[in-house]
């Protein structure tokens, strides 16, 4: 499903905002990606994004990786208890711009960054559950 410009929201970073990204990112080191199993990060909260508060969307954690030196992309991850699917947000960081660009439900943007990931099933972020594509 591509995202509509009603799923796209521009917020403009502030200094303190964009540090604790910063930091995000100094802590992955060299790694591409960094599951937060259980986790919404506070940085989102502090940029006025707020986690699905319905008892639809339970909260699995979220998955942080770097597409490109200037950008960090968070895709925060909720299990949809209707379809019984993992379901999410996209949200970028852009160091240059100082902003964060949040396409909730916009699955064509991650598609086109990073493959039609929508659905699946991410054990890596559930404790004591095996690698197992459900």
């Amino acid at each position: 499903m591509l995202y509509t410009n009603q799923m796209k929201r521009i917020r403009s970073l502030t200094e303190d905002h964009l540090n604790s990204f910063i930091s995000i990112r100094q802590s992955m080191n060299s790694l591409a990606t960094l599951p937060m199993p259980g986790t919404f990060l506070q940085e989102l909260k502090d940029s006025g994004i707020n986690e699905r508060g319905t008892p639809r969307n339970q909260l699995v954690g979220c998955v942080v990786t770097q597409p490109s030196g200037s950008q960090m992309a968070i895709e925060t991850v909720f299990y949809d208890t209707r379809d019984l699917q993992d379901d999410g947000d996209l949200h970028v960081v852009n160091f240059e711009d100082k902003t964060i660009t949040s396409f909730h439900r916009g699955w064509g943007t991650w598609e086109e960054y990073y493959g039609n990931q929508h659905h699946t099933y991410k054990s890596y972020l559930r404790f004591g559950t095996s690698s197992e594509i459900k």
